[in-house]
């Protein structure tokens, strides 16, 4: 039958008395796969014994014969021969044969025929032939894994095709490139060798790399001899060029700055980028070389030295050398430094060796001696006890005179240039000043105590050398200290406390100071009452105090008869309380008077209030009989005693009872 114009795998129409073998007019199979072919034929087979079966390569011998129109069943595989395995279906009049991977061969013809009755001479046909494809496993490239080349030079790839394919594969060549396959076109040769009817292939690439290439990706791919399918496409192995190269960059260094500074460690980092594999750095600094340890990165060669600065390197200078053993590369950097030092101080002297004297005559000079720095100039700042005299900014400083107070205190210079204006490290050197003065007296004694306290006063002085404290009286004082234990009202007076140096370098140093001493007791008081005669008119009682201090203030008074009270009394407002005025004098006033005093100190007895005490008489005239100024006498005892110079009658002592008034004693 005419198959012209069938495309492999369609399935035409059948009509009239015809058959169809697919695929058509090529079976492709893969090496190892099992072939299936089949077979449909048209309608128009009715006869009762119509068949169909299959012929290979135009044998005698038919296979699986099957009648179209009786029977279920399939044709069997004939018994000691190719293991095929039929299927059909009589209702889409379809035979199928597979035929396994042993069974066929490359060239064969599966030849399906069909025939209306088996004693038909004539037969209707369609015949397929086996193209059996062998692919490529693999692609092998060498050098397999890193080709190392220079730059400019040329190198050599190899592709090879395993095993023998049919049809002839074709290989490519690629580099990647931004990470996307870039086809290699150019100095590519390709041979083949032949192995029954299969071809191995061999592609060579001839590469000259550039730097770029440097890390890039070659491989190969084959389309294992189905050109056209990709799903059928084997990639090599990739090798990565490594393509050495010098650097293009420039060398560069950096980590010295205009100034540098003295003790600091700097970090010189020399650097150039690029070039495969990266440069190597070597220093050389004043007087030596000098190696440091590397710290590259992926594509930059850096070394850094570390240096600790000192004004030797001043004015020095290091050089950075990069080389590379491609195209005899080497490039130079050189640094110089400018390195800021402060100045040293030699030493802080004194024009007149210690000790000074605090005298107004007295001259003494500090210098601070200094070798300059980097940068000029020196500036000096003095110090005080730590603390910094503004007033002070000179490399002498005057003490006209020296003051007592200048012993011990230390001094310290400090040289400062624009180096210790940033790092703070100014040197410094202090000297503690010797100066001497005549002694000082602190002491801080009370001039003030109260009778019966014990008294101490300790003249304390302080000098250099060290004073020798008298107390004048000597009698009175044990070394420095005056002592008096319940000291008396008679102690008071002016004590001297006498304060001496002895000095190798300025003779004797002297002072002294009185200590005037007033010692606190309380008043004596003394009561002064004259007595009196009735109807005496304003008639003064005076309380004398005297104690220190003589600030006094007084008290009420009180009148008392043989310890009894008979009233208290208000003193006289214009003194203060210090009299007591009795405005007209009678009997009624005879009896004992205290006045109180203080003066805020207590007394011997311990009482902070003492008092004074004085006994008032009234003396009374009377005739014989009962005096005419007590008519009111309700009984009256009277002792008369007549006294004969004056010619009167003196009262001893008389009871009154009045009904309006106590019984008053009467003394003279």
């Amino acid at each position: 039958m005419d198959t012209a114009g069938k495309l492999q795998g369609e399935k035409p129409d059948v009509t009239g008395l015809s058959v169809v073998v697919s695929p058509s007019p090529t079976a492709n199979v893969l090496s190892g796969e099992t072939l299936s072919i089949t077979c449909q034929w048209s309608a128009d087979y009715t006869g009762q014994l119509a068949s169909v079966n299959y012929r290979l390569n135009d044998d005698d011998g038919s296979l699986g014969t099957l009648f179209m129109n009786f029977g279920t069943t399939c044709p069997d595989t004939p018994p000691n021969g190719p293991s095929y395995t039929f299927s059909c279906n009589r209702d889409t009049r379809t035979m199928e044969i597979q035929i396994p991977a042993n069974s066929y061969s490359h060239g064969d013809r599966w030849t399906c025929e069909g025939r209306n009755n088996t004693s038909d001479s004539t037969t209707q046909t369609d015949t397929t032939t086996v193209d059996v494809v062998v692919p490529v496993a693999s692609v092998i490239i060498s050098p397999p894994t890193t080709v190392t080349v220079d730059v400019g030079t040329n190198t050599t790839l190899t592709c090879v095709t395993q095993p023998h394919s049919r049809p002839t594969a074709n290989v490519t060549w690629y580099r990647m490139v931004s990470g996307q396959p870039q086809m290699i076109t150019s100095n590519i040769s390709v041979s083949y060798d032949a192995q029954h009817s299969a071809l191995s292939t061999t592609s060579v690439l001839s590469y000259v790399p550039s730097k770029e290439d440097n890390g890039r990706a070659v491989y190969c791919v084959t389309d294992g001899g189905w050109t056209g399918s990709t799903s059928t496409t084997i990639k090599s192995n990739e090798v990565s060029l490594n393509v050495r190269y010098p650097p293009t960059h420039p060398l560069t260094v950096t980590g010295n700055t205009d100034p540098v500074y003295d003790d600091d460690d700097i970090d010189l980092r020399c650097s150039i980028r690029g070039g495969n594999p990266i440069a190597t750095l070597s220093w050389m600094c004043p007087g030596q070389s000098v190696m440091s340890s590397p710290s590259d990165t992926s594509d930059t060669a850096i070394s850094v030295l570390r240096i600790t600065l000192t004004p030797f390197y001043n004015g020095a200078n290091c050089t950075c050398t990069a080389t590379h053993h491609v195209q005899g590369f080497t490039s130079t950097h050189t640094e110089v430094f400018n390195v800021y030092f402060a100045p040293q101080i030699r030493a802080l002297t004194v024009t007149d060796p210690f000790p000074w004297l605090a005298r107004e005559d007295y001259v003494g000079r500090l210098s601070c001696d200094t070798t300059n720095g980097n940068p000029s100039p020196t500036r000096y700042t003095w110090h005080r006890d730590g603390l910094v005299v503004n007033s002070l900014t000179s490399q002498v400083i005057m003490f006209g005179p020296p003051v007592s107070s200048d012993d011990g205190r230390v001094y310290k210079c400090r040289a400062d240039n624009a180096f210790t204006d940033i790092k703070g490290s100014a040197p410094e050197s202090q000297i503690t000043l010797d100066v001497q003065f005549a002694p000082v007296l602190t002491s801080d004694c009370q001039v003030k105590v109260n009778e019966t306290d014990n008294y101490q006063c300790t003249c304390t002085a302080v000098g250099k050398p060290t004073p020798v404290v008298t107390w004048l009286p000597q009698n009175l004082s044990s070394n420095n200290v005056l002592n008096f234990l319940s000291i008396n009202r008679d102690k008071a007076g002016l004590y001297t406390c006498k304060v001496t140096s002895s000095s190798s370098k300025f003779g004797t140093l002297q002072t002294q100071s009185v200590l005037n001493l007033v010692v606190q007791y309380a008043p004596d008081v003394t009561l002064l009452a004259q007595n009196s005669t009735e109807d005496v008119r304003s008639l003064v009682m005076t309380c004398n105090a005297s104690g220190v201090p003589n600030s006094y203030t007084f008290g009420n008074w009180v009148h008392k008869y043989d310890n009894t009270l008979i009233r208290t009394l208000t003193g006289d407002e214009k003194t203060q309380g210090r009299t007591l005025t009795l405005d007209t004098v009678s009997y009624q006033d005879i009896g004992t008077y205290t006045c109180q005093v203080q003066n805020s100190i207590t007394g011997r007895n311990g009482q902070l209030t003492q008092t004074g005490t004085a006994v008032f008489d009234v003396r009374v005239t009377v005739a014989f009989g009962f005096p005419a100024a007590m008519p009111r006498l309700h009984k009256t005892i009277c002792d008369l005693i007549f006294d004969l110079a004056t010619q009167q009658i003196n009262i001893h002592s008389i009871e009154l009872a009045k009904l309006d008034l106590h019984p008053l004693p009467f003394r003279d």
